[in-house]
């Protein structure tokens, strides 16, 4: 029969006591209670005295978060065996834990950067408290954080710049950083110098971190990116604009309900989708479920993963015992000498105190539970002096239900609490799945609202309302018109040019509103980034220097053509048009459009934020915007949630022929998308495979494995790594077939972190094929192709100067007419096909025939376009077209009719070279 003193809310349990009032005294805080016990099951109710003394001072108890972490971390807790009981536990347990003093190592016991005890180095005992702060923004005033960049960091760490310190840890510091390629924030945490030193910890906590990295959910706060710079290991990870439940406790006291549990049930499906994939977060908690702005709740901290699958088969007589690799091993015993209760007292399963490496996900269940308590009574289930109090607690004592301490809580839900916390794990529910249907069933939803019970005809007309707005905003049409107006001004305008035979004035013109879409989309890339110009800003900044190196030969090139074509300055004059057309564009209708649009979006977000509360699903939230969005919904939706999710709609809505087709949005952008993501996905691959292969290398060398082994296992691993992971993701994204069962997801920790048998090798065709695609890939690779290309449109531009092409347009005004003058100033056979005025390109003395037409040029830029492609096909059959276009008339092509050979050969090639560019896009893998 429990109850909570009314002085200092102490846990105190009866085991027996008839009706009546009795004036027991508090063992904490020594106070005489009055406590009446009614008749039946009702549950006591104690009071304070009358004459009672005021309220002392509230000792310092183990809070939700942080407090109780600085506490040492040597708990010599017990493996439960089969005759233990809970009195075996308790006395295991019993004991204060000694707080470290300024000189002893100390552990902060959060998920936040777990820190090693016992290991063969000392380090100081950190300054504070970790935080999992990770979506609040620093404050002036507020002392956790910093608001200024830390002087012990580098301003920039791999490509981030470093803004301000969000927290701080035993094993490392979070901070809040500016991607600089994608402009976007992001929580950077860098772990600290001395544990980067040990190789097999930092190889073991990358893995799990590139593990938690293929986690992709819209409730789990995503890991985006891992390395090394300034001899620091830094992992970067999604920043929550909003502040932690935590936060939100100590703000309001205690939360509705209905508003605990939408919370709730939003990290519950999160959680879900981390245990079907076989990981386990370990220490959730207020402080590490996020809010955001959009009211979506995201769990974080899920990187440092036990992995169930990993638990190490009994060997038989038959099947001999398997080696487990290192980091399997680490994983899954004492979790790396991070502590063998990892995660916060407050919050923790009796099985987690007792052995954290022997939890499975019901461990988090009990977790959530604690949560869930908090977020109704604003108190954790169970307070303590010292973490072997608060352990004995859990181990032992039954919950206060929270429908005794607040009103307003419904029995029906302390029942699913109290079921979340049982002490034994198979008394719980039996998985978070299970979890999420009970919550579900209690705010009057079924299957995410699969059906459509939350929604109604109400809120489908707030959102029909909204896109609406959102679409019939003043000036929204006029910039689709301004800028067909714009490309058809051009053709107009270098029409009538040509017609007064100002012919370069004519071909500036033509270029005007090609220059005036590249500069408007340039602007919109730093002032006002889309899907397609944050592709493209992240291409550019994360390019590599002979990539670079490509584009400024290039851009040289298209100049050098301007120039001796003689519209160079002309063409600059109608750039400097085109620029001002664009921030004209820009300032003078985007913005305006933007602000005009801001009560649509606000509604819309306002109504999303009561249907999540209520308990939708964030799926079945986004199918309920694109089926009620209208036939104009995809400007709205990719507003409201993104580019790659109203790709995702689109595929539903047709998969699901919910009728007739339906309007795209800027459908023209999609191929290039398309493009940009498979270039940089090659390029995040072939970097998380670098960086794998050198933490491995580094592990192996330290485990005593030579330098040359070590690198060739490393490059192995890593490989197989990198391939699985790309596997994952492309099961993730692929859509179930219909009428299939849905497959298992294949557990992603233990694909991880299990070592690579070594014929596990990364898929790679096998035999002739590998020995032709090596050959094809260093005799016609995109490398050579550009520099071939490059020299032809140099020696052809080179040819043209010299011949003084550039300055009289009557040489080039036909190619008869430049036969026959040929043919009479320099007397050359008749049957010959030159037909320039000009003579071959000479260089040095050296006479190269083959520069003697326009052909090279053409060919070159064929070239040099076929380099930005990787198909096999494109590979081989470019070089032999601009062979065929360059060389084919010396060869003994014939002329056909009044077609001239190089006129032939220049015709065929140009439609064959952009036939196999338009076909052959990409090679097949």
């Amino acid at each position: 029969m429990p109850f909570a003193c009314p002085y200092c809310s102490h846990s105190i349990n009866v085991k027996s006591a008839k009706p009546g009032k009795y004036k027991p005294k508090c063992p904490r805080c020594s106070q005489v209670i009055l406590l009446t016990v009614p008749e039946g099951d009702a549950a006591p109710i104690a009071q304070k005295l009358p004459e009672a003394k005021p309220e002392p001072p509230k000792p310092k108890a183990a809070p939700p978060a942080d407090d109780v972490t600085q506490m040492t971390a040597e708990f010599d807790i017990p493996k439960k065996t089969e005759d233990d009981d809970a009195t075996q536990v308790i006395k295991s347990l019993q004991g204060p834990a000694k707080p470290p003093a300024d000189n002893e190592d100390a552990t902060q016991i959060t998920s936040e950067f777990e820190n090693p005890p016992a290991a063969e180095r000392t380090m100081a005992a950190p300054t504070r408290p970790a935080k999992t702060q990770v979506g609040r923004r620093a404050q002036r005033g507020d002392d956790d954080f910093a608001v200024s960049p830390p002087a012990d960091v580098p301003e920039t760490i791999g490509g981030y710049r470093v803004i301000s310190e969000l927290g701080r840890g035993g094993m490392g510091a979070v901070y809040l950083a500016q991607q600089i390629s994608l402009d976007r924030p992001v929580a950077l945490k860098v772990m600290n110098p001395s544990w980067g030193s040990d190789p097999a910890f930092v190889a073991r906590f990358t893995r799990e971190a590139y593990a938690a990295a293929q986690l992709v959910h819209h409730n789990i706060v995503q890991i985006y990116d891992f390395g090394e710079d300034h001899k620091l290991h830094y992992f970067s990870m999604e920043y929550v604009d909003g502040k932690s439940l935590a936060d939100l406790v100590k703000k309001k006291g205690k939360l509705d309900p209905e508003e605990a549990i939408g919370y709730t049930l939003q990290a519950a499906r999160g959680l879900k989708f981390a245990h079907d994939r076989g990981m386990i977060h370990r220490d959730i908690k207020p402080d590490n479920l996020m809010l955001n702005s959009q009211g979506v709740v995201k769990v974080a901290d899920l990187g440092l993963v036990k992995t169930p699958g990993l638990q190490e088969p009994p060997a038989t007589s038959a099947e001999p015992k398997k080696e487990r690799s290192k980091i399997a091993e680490s994983a899954t015993t004492a979790v790396t000498r991070v502590g063998i209760a990892m995660g916060t007292p407050a919050y923790m399963s009796p099985e987690q105190a007792r052995d954290a490496t022997q939890v499975d996900h019901r461990a988090d269940i009990y977790s959530l539970g604690c949560t869930l308590y908090v977020l109704l009574t604003g108190k954790p289930p169970f307070e303590g002096r010292t973490v072997m109090e608060l352990f004995t607690k859990h181990a032992t004592q039954p919950i206060v239900p929270p429908d005794t301490i607040v009103k307003r809580v419904p029995k029906e839900l302390s029942t699913i609490i109290q079921k979340m916390v049982a002490k034994k794990p198979e008394d719980r529910y039996a998985d978070m799945g299970a979890v999420a249907k009970a919550l579900e069933e209690w705010l009057g939803v079924k299957g995410g609202d699969a059906g459509g019970e939350i929604v109604t005809e109400e809120h489908v007309s707030q959102l029909e309302s909204a896109v609406q707005r959102f679409n019939t905003v003043p000036l929204a049409g006029l910039r689709g018109i301004l800028k067909i107006s714009i490309f058809g001004g051009s053709i107009l305008l270098a029409v009538l040019f040509l017609l007064l035979s100002l012919w370069k004035l004519g071909l500036a013109s033509l270029l005007l509103s090609v220059e005036t879409m590249t500069a408007y989309f340039l602007v919109s890339a730093f002032l006002r980034p889309d899907a397609l110009t944050v592709k493209v800003r992240e291409f550019l900044m994360e390019s590599r220097w002979k990539e670079r190196i490509q584009a400024a030969v290039a851009l040289f090139l298209i100049l050098a053509v301007l120039f001796v074509a003689g519209i160079f300055w002309h063409w600059l004059g109608f750039t400097l048009v085109a620029v001002g057309l664009a921030f004209g564009l820009h300032f003078g209708i985007d913005r305006m459009v933007e602000s005009s649009r801001i009560p649509a979006i606000e509604e819309a977000e306002e109504l999303f934020k009561k249907l999540r509360l209520r308990g939708i699903d964030e799926e079945a939230l986004r199918q309920f915007a694109c089926k009620y969005g209208g036939n104009q919904w995809e400007e709205f939706y990719e507003t409201m949630f993104g580019f790659d999710e109203k790709l995702l709609a689109r595929d539903w809505w047709v998969r699901g022929q919910k009728g007739q087709a339906r309007q795209k949005y800027a459908a023209w952008r999609e191929p290039m998308i398309r493009w940009l993501d498979r270039k940089l996905s090659a390029r995040r691959a072939e970097r998380e495979r670098a960086a794998l292969q050198q933490l491995e290398a580094k592990r192996l060398e330290a485990e005593g494995v030579s330098r040359g082994e070590a690198r060739a296992k490393a490059e192995h691993t890593a490989g197989v790594l990198v391939q699985h992971a790309a596997e994952l993701r492309a099961e993730a994204k692929a859509p179930a077939p219909e009428g299939e069962p849905l497959r298992r997801p294949r557990p992603i920790a233990a694909i991880i972190l299990e070592e690579p048998a070594q014929d596990d090798a990364p898929r790679k065709s096998a035999g002739l094929g590998t020995l032709v695609s090596r050959f094809v890939n260093l005799v016609f690779g995109p490398t050579l192709r550009f520099l071939l290309g490059a020299v032809l449109v140099a020696g052809a531009l080179f040819w043209i100067f010299q011949n003084e092409l550039y300055v009289d347009a009557q040489k080039i005004q036909g190619l008869g007419d430049l036969k026959r003058v040929a043919l009479a100033q320099h007397k050359v056979d008749p049957n010959a096909d030159t037909y320039i005025d000009a003579r071959p390109l000479n260089v040095a003395g050296i006479t190269l025939s083959f520069f003697d037409s326009y052909s090279p040029l053409i060919a070159g830029f064929l070239l040099i376009l076929s380099s930005l492609r990787s198909s096999l096909v494109t590979a081989v059959l470019m070089p032999l077209v601009a062979m065929f276009m360059v060389f084919g008339p010396k060869l003994g092509v014939p002329s056909v009719g009044p077609v001239s050979a190089s006129h032939l050969c220049l015709a065929v090639g140009s439609l064959v070279g952009v036939a196999a560019l338009a076909i052959f896009r990409e090679r097949h893998r």
